[in-house]
């Protein structure tokens, strides 16, 4: 009897130990499959393919179509939470960001977005080349350099800007310098060595920019190319590219009838606004970049489309997004040590301008750029950038909570390309807890 006992103890002992190390086979490579896999917006668990957003979002219905993932009205149980600027709809403090959440919103990116830190910022860096010749009203030493050169060169067309308005609102293309002098100089009628500028706070100021009067006519018309760009982590610093859209102007262009939006504004909010028919030519107005390359070759502008795109357009196009990220990392990176600071990435904008030379012109980086789903190009390209994006933050967020380094190119990256960004010291992995 005592052998019998002895022979089933043996058994069970042998038994439990081959299921232990099968479990834990098995769980190891559940784990690698999950840490590996690429598309994490399809392949995550279905209790974690979860959103949340204060509005009715085409992001949230990308990702319900494409991947099953399900709307929360509670935001603290869900994976990404996706918001706009501005006033925080949630309290990052009381979030599990970086734990297993994360958050489409990045502190202090105005430092990009708002057009007067942009240009603060480019003469910081010594970029300011990269978009045309700029002043801030609000500030003394800029805005008197702008009345004086305004004096000197009344042949120069202006445009005025609001430094945080988006969708093209705030802007007056060729303004009456005079009725600018009336509102910013203390007393216009003193002679130009005396001018001095009104103080002003924030929510008044304006930025004067030199109006591109050769800009680059597509069948006529002005246009301007929307390039994507994304923050997927601020620390260690990951930032991608994506093509976007080119944006064409409804009316043929005419160095003329300034106020006329359909002529000089290409933001796609003021065409539909100032065209009632716009809907019905809304296909026409978006063009891909292979398309922008395609109409240059055909007209002589250049001799190799693919070649001018990949290695002259897209280039400059990161370099631009590379400069201005660089610049501004420093300070997006005060906010380190504030609670729910961790697991925040960002879908931003820049806007360029092509002139009649082919050179582009930075003239905004955007938060929070449209992702409207119109006929045509964006309804082609963005759902696909969009599950894409995804799945890079959730793979970068997964890469780094585990301890991981992170490899390059990331493996969920196909339409977005890596831009290497340089942070000073700083931007190495930190782990993230599970």
């Amino acid at each position: 009897m005592k052998e019998n006992n002895a022979f089933n103890f043996s058994e069970f002992l042998i038994y439990f130990v081959y299921t232990v190390i099968v479990v834990s086979l098995v769980h190891q490579n559940l784990l690698f499959i999950n840490s590996y896999a690429t598309k994490l917006s399809t392949n995550l668990p279905p209790h974690l393919r979860t959103a949340w957003a204060p509005f009715d979002s085409n992001y949230l219905d990308v990702l319900e179509r494409c991947c099953e993932w399900r709307v929360t009205s509670d935001p603290y149980n869900a994976t990404i939470l996706w918001t706009r600027s501005g006033p925080q709809e949630v309290n990052p403090s009381n979030m599990r960001l970086g734990h297993g959440q994360l958050y489409s919103l990045v502190e202090d990116t105005d430092v990009m977005t708002d057009k007067s830190e942009l240009h603060k910022l480019l003469v910081q860096i010594n970029a300011s080349h990269l978009q045309p010749e700029t002043y801030v009203l609000s500030n003394q030493k800029e805005c008197r350099q702008f009345f004086m050169r305004a004096d000197e060169h009344p042949d120069i067309v202006w445009v005025t800007k609001e430094p945080g308005a988006s969708q093209g609102e705030g802007i007056v293309v060729n303004p009456s310098v005079e009725e600018l002098k009336k509102t910013w100089l203390v007393d216009a009628s003193l002679s130009k060595d005396q001018w001095t500028c009104v103080d002003i706070d924030s929510d008044g100021d304006r930025v004067a920019q030199r109006y591109i009067r050769n800009p680059l006519l597509l069948n006529g018309k002005k246009m301007e190319i929307r390039s994507y760009w994304l923050i997927v982590s601020l620390h260690p610093y990951v930032v991608y590219y994506h093509d976007g859209t080119v944006r064409l102007t409804t009316n043929d262009y005419k160095d003329e009838d300034w106020d006329n939006p359909l002529i000089h504004i290409t933001n796609t909010r003021q065409q539909k606004l100032a065209n009632p028919n716009y809907y019905e030519t809304e296909s026409e107005r978006k063009w891909t970049l292979e398309q922008l390359a395609s109409y240059l070759y055909d007209n002589n502008r250049v001799t190799n489309a693919t070649n001018w795109l990949d290695n002259t357009l897209r280039p400059y196009l990161k370099h631009i997004i590379k400069t201005v990220a660089e610049g501004a990392w420093p300070h997006m990176m005060r906010h380190k040590s504030q609670p729910g600071w961790d697991g925040r990435f960002e879908l931003l904008g820049m806007d360029v301008i092509l002139d009649d030379t082919l050179h582009p012109w930075l003239t905004e980086i955007q938060m929070g750029p449209g992702i409207s789903l119109d006929p045509g190009v964006k309804e082609k390209v963005l759902p696909n950038m969009l599950q894409e994006m995804t799945d890079l933050v959730l793979e970068v967020d997964s890469d780094l909570r585990a301890g991981r380094p992170l490899a390059f190119p990331l493996r969920s990256a196909e339409k977005w390309e890596p831009i290497p960004v340089r942070t000073g010291g700083g931007g190495g992995v930190p782990g993230r807890e599970t």
